[in-house]
């Protein structure tokens, strides 16, 4: 089942690697992770993804050189990758109105 959810511009906790499931060997826990901005047309509007430690301080996605963001979706574009639950992930957008479908996939 997928979920929508609005980001804005303040960093966002999106996903909790301890309320998912244990962590544990890379490869052997956690699952699959979907994300697509479905935000309206636009050439500007973009949701930075990012990771924490588990119960780490969020910081500002959008800041030049920001270490925790791992990349930026434009409008329409979607990434998949694994994620093993040992990180939060994090989420914060350049408008207020962004709109971010995911989906978690576990790995049975």
């Amino acid at each position: 089942r997928s979920r929508v959810v609005t980001v804005g511009t303040s960093e966002a906790r999106l996903l909790d690697g301890d309320l998912i499931g244990t962590a544990g060997t890379g490869g052997t826990v956690g699952g699959y992770l979907y994300l697509k901005n479905v935000s309206t047309a636009s050439t500007t509007k973009f949701i930075n993804v990012g990771i924490i430690a588990d119960g780490g301080t969020q910081a500002d996605l959008q800041a030049t050189g920001d270490v925790a963001r791992l990349f930026t979706l434009k409008v329409g574009e979607f990434a998949f990758f694994p994620y093993d639950l040992t990180m939060d992930i994090t989420v914060d957008a350049t408008h207020d109105d962004q709109l971010l479908e995911y989906w978690y996939f576990d790995r049975a």
